[in-house]
This record gives structure tokens, sequence and C-alpha cells, in this order.
């Protein structure tokens, strides 16, 4: 899995996890010219209805991107939709500045709500997040990924629920 994702990322991967039974991914990436370092994590959102029937699932992805020589992190939180067959996208929800890693006092202020923000500011945070590699190749790859983990789960959920309801039969 972690070719993959260095496909889909110019930085060197530095962890990666998709425990197996987790509903959730995480992973990091370093620039080696700058040595910025990129962590995401990302698991499945809840599901949603409406009257004709069920939405596909979205991801909820959080970013972190940490500067070389900080202790400060910028945070996004964003949601990760399927267009269909024309792949997907990703909004930022919320962005954060965390003072220091060590120290996540949320009584601080963090920030204004996204949305609240200049549109044109907006877009150039998207674009800063495009530019690090959080890109449609990348949230395809979430959002395949996290679909198909949440399957192969439910099918090992059916095979221990037989087991226990077969037993002694």
């Amino acid at each position: 899995m972690a070719f993959r994702i260095m496909q889909l990322v110019p930085w060197e991967i530095l962890c990666w996890t998709g425990i197996r039974h987790s509903p959730k991914i995480w992973f990091c990436w370093k620039k080696s010219d700058s040595g910025e370092e990129v962590a995401v994590s990302a698991l499945l959102g809840p599901e949603t209805f409406d009257e004709e029937g069920r939405f596909p699932r979205e991801a909820l992805m959080k970013i972190c991107i940490k500067k070389p020589g900080l202790s400060s992190i910028l945070q996004f939180d964003c949601g990760v939709i399927s267009k269909g067959d024309n792949g997907s996208e990703f909004d930022i929800r919320n962005a954060y500045y965390i003072e220091s890693s060590t120290h996540l006092d949320f009584s601080v202020y963090r920030g204004p709500l996204f949305s609240s923000l200049d549109p044109y500011l907006q877009d150039e945070l998207k674009q800063y997040l495009l530019a690090r590699g959080i890109g449609e190749g990348l949230t395809n790859f979430l959002l395949h990924h996290l679909h198909k983990r949440e399957q192969g789960q439910y099918l090992n959920w059916l095979r221990k629920v037989e087991a226990v309801v077969t037993q002694n039969e």
C-alpha cells in the first residue's frame, strides 16, 4: 500500500499505517528539499440518507503540516467526496494554527470558522494543500481504500456472526 502512496506524492514516505481492523488510515511524508512534513489521517464518515436512498459515504480527512525548526502545526479538517466516475474532490472545513505539537490546549484560540474567511484566502489555502500532494489522486486512493477496508470488515463480521449462530447446531 505504501508503494501506491509513493506514486501519489512526490516526497519521501516516512510512515504508513493501515491497521487491519481499524477503520482509519494514517501516513506521513517529508519533502526532502525543505524538510517539511505532512501527515494525513482519514476515516469514513457517517452514512447519510434521503428519501431515495443512501448516499456514498464521504471520507473525513485530517492534514497536519509542520515546517522544520518550528513547533507549530497547521491542521486542516477536510471532507472528501466521490464525484462518481469523475474521481473525487475535497473541501476544507476548518483550518487551525496549533502553536505547539507537544502542548495541545484546546482552550486556546485556533482560528476563525473556515467558511467565514475571505473566499480568496480559502482558495489559496486549498492551493497550498494541492502543492503538497493533497489532490485528486490521493483522495481517490483514500476513498477506494477506506471503502474496500470497510467491505473487508463487514465480511469478517459476517463470518464471526455465522460462527456464533451455527456453533453447536
